[in-house]
């Protein structure tokens, strides 16, 4: 009985941990490939060379990397920042 409990508590709190997490806020890749500023609500800002990223409709950003990827993600605090942009597309950190 007690090893029931136990595997009870432990599929309860793997429950919580996995429907806590934010799934919304991660960035996906875009597919079809779309071009640079194609559905931009706003002006697209250049985050470092060739590394572009705008608002789209839905409160989205879109961020495009210099070796032709595409993503999209819930907007955060304005837009993504830099470094995260930079990541998505495996580039190197400036320091």
């Amino acid at each position: 009985m007690r090893a029931i409990a136990c595997a009870a508590r432990c599929a309860v709190a793997a429950g919580v941990i996995l429907l806590s997490h934010p799934a919304s806020a991660l960035y996906a890749a875009v597919t079809p490939i779309v071009k640079v500023g194609v559905d931009c609500v706003g002006k697209a800002s250049l985050l470092a060379p060739r590394l572009t990223a705008c608002t789209v409709a839905g409160a989205r950003t879109r961020i495009w990397c210099p070796n032709g990827q595409v993503f999209e993600g819930a907007t955060e605090n304005g837009g993504p920042a830099a470094s995260l942009a930079r990541s998505l597309c495996n580039m190197a950190q400036v320091p």
